[in-house]
Parts: structure tokens; C-alpha cells; sequence
């Protein structure tokens, strides 16, 4: 993974990280956001199946591929 890459991965990990400390209804406004955000932006070549359900992917980026360890 390339040094930017790296840096942008370790950015969303802060803000998911910064996130789980807000009460639910604010954490869960937070992650839809972001999921809607990333769906939006995420290329053709993506499928929104590959994304996954947000309630998965978003609250715990361990099980994402390349995820916390």
C-alpha cells in the first residue's frame, strides 16, 4: 500500500475511532453519513454489494480487508 493510501486509511481509522466515542443515535448519524459518503464516491468498478451492509463494515473496521489488527 502506498504512503498516501496509508495516510488516508489511517485518517478514516481516527475519525471511526472519534466516532465511537459519541452516544449511539450520534455515532450511528455518523457512520450512515460516512457510508453514504463512500458509496457515492466509490468508483464504477465497485459494486455496492462489495461494500457490504454499513452496520458491518463501518462499526468495526477489523473485519474490513486491510482493517485494524
Amino acid at each position: 500500500m502506498s504512503a498516501r493510501l496509508t495516510a488516508v486509511v489511517e485518517t478514516l481509522r481516527v475519525a471511526l475511532d472519534a466516532a465511537d466515542k459519541l452516544d449511539p443515535p450520534q455515532r450511528d448519524e455518523v457512520y450512515r453519513a460516512l457510508v453514504a459518503d463512500l458509496r457515492a464516491r466509490r468508483p464504477e468498478s465497485v459494486s455496492p454489494l462489495q461494500l457490504g451492509p454499513p452496520t458491518e463494515r463501518i462499526r468495526d473496521p477489523r473485519r474490513m480487508p486491510g482493517g485494524a489488527r
